[in-house]
């Protein structure tokens, strides 16, 4: 006859295995959590679209213009007075203290008007720089903005149209083969692009800007 308490397991050792299944079951699915990776959007932006696109770029890049122009015309007035006292040189007899008086004088005007012209070229590659640097630092902003406003982790510069390859001659050759060497992104789906957004944003907030400026 068989023994039925031998077949019987005491209700502590089914506690005891029910617990133990119960936390070997979490530590499983913790593990599982911690280990799967967190999933990452990743959109670029394309710098030289955008600054083609951009009222605040246009408007500096006019100003500069303008200021450029200005300056032409100032040198212009200088050769211009330049060429005049050279021709009134000219008809003064060589050697007489007028002669060598005006010869001086041209000699300082010529000396001044190259001097003016390095200044001024000088200056305005400084503010075009400063204007690139201040709008980079808006496009940042913005691209910070229109990321965290969409839900963009990682926002990459999408350099593919600035280093396109071009081998017809040696020299582009070797530009390609540098630009090359500092290339960041192969390809970008269109649907990841936000250069639109971004641009969109910044010439809205120009625009008000310029708004708020009116009196």
């Amino acid at each position: 006859m068989t023994n039925s308490k031998s077949k019987n397991i005491p209700l502590t050792t089914v506690a005891l295995l029910s617990l133990a299944l119960c936390a070997f079951t979490t530590l499983r699915a913790n593990s599982s959590e911690r280990a799967a990776p967190p999933t990452t959007s990743v959109a670029v932006v394309d710098w030289l679209t955008m600054t083609d696109q951009l009222d605040e770029w246009k408007d500096a890049t006019m100003k500069l213009k303008d200021e450029e122009t200005a300056i032409r015309g100032e040198l212009e007035a200088l050769e211009t007075n330049i060429k005049n006292k050279q021709e009134e040189l000219g008809v003064l007899l060589e050697g007489s203290p007028q002669h060598t008086e005006m010869r001086e004088e041209i000699a300082g005007m010529i000396q001044q008007l190259q001097f003016k012209a390095q200044r001024e070229a000088e200056k305005l590659d400084m503010k075009q720089l400063d204007a690139q640097l201040q709008l980079y630092i808006k496009i940042e902003a913005a691209v910070s903005h229109i990321a965290e406003q969409e839900g963009w982790h990682i926002v990459i510069w999408k350099d593919d149209a600035s280093k396109k390859v071009d081998t017809s001659t040696p020299q582009l050759a070797q530009q390609s083969a540098t630009l090359i060497s500092t290339r960041h992104l192969f390809y970008a789906s269109e649907n990841v692009d936000i250069t639109n957004a971004v641009t969109q944003y910044m010439n809205n907030q120009f625009s008000i800007g310029n708004a708020e400026k009116k009196p």
